[in-house]
């Protein structure tokens, strides 16, 4: 009895993660890795579309004239933290709206993973660069799906962060 207690705790600690426990490190879905984040909370929802997003503002410029980056997330909320691509059409949109303007064409890619295969649900917005300082609006559009002329058209899910950059 106890030499069979003795195993299992050995076998627990000398096997690795298990692929049955919920893990924050990425996961597999028909052999493409995929993101997992457990510590993501829903600031960004776009209800028509059951997705959850939030912004890495991390790599943005913070002073007019500098480029920089900024990550985007997309996940369900019902699927414990699992990145997936939007199924509609989105852009990011900065503008400042004092001053009735966008910035420059900005660049959207597939955040990569270390083998340089697209990360589902994540992506990278480069060449950003705000063109003055002051505040800043960036704005997630989800577009609407219905082109049934018979039907009502869906409302675009708007979602804005606020942010401050300096002269």
């Amino acid at each position: 009895m106890i030499s069979m207690i003795a195993l299992s705790l050995f076998a627990n600690q000398a096997c690795g993660v298990s692929p049955l426990l919920n893990h924050d490190v990425p996961n597999r879905t028909n052999g493409q890795e995929v993101e997992v984040r457990t510590d993501m909370k829903c600031k960004y929802a776009f209800a028509n579309q059951s997705l959850c997003a939030d912004i890495d503002l991390s790599k943005a410029p913070k002073t007019a004239g500098q480029q920089g980056s900024v990550k985007v997330y997309f996940w369900n909320p019902n699927r414990a933290g699992v990145m997936v691509n939007p199924s509609v059409n989105w852009k990011f949109t900065p503008w400042m709206s004092s001053m009735g303007h966008g910035t420059g064409k900005t660049e959207v890619t597939n955040a990569k993973d270390e083998n340089g295969k697209d990360l589902p649900g994540v992506f990278v917005i480069n060449k950003l660069e705000f063109v003055m300082g002051g505040d800043w609006d960036l704005f997630i559009v989800m577009e609407p799906t219905t082109r049934d002329p018979n039907k009502e058209p869906e409302q675009r899910n708007v979602e804005k962060v606020s942010y401050f950059v300096n002269e």
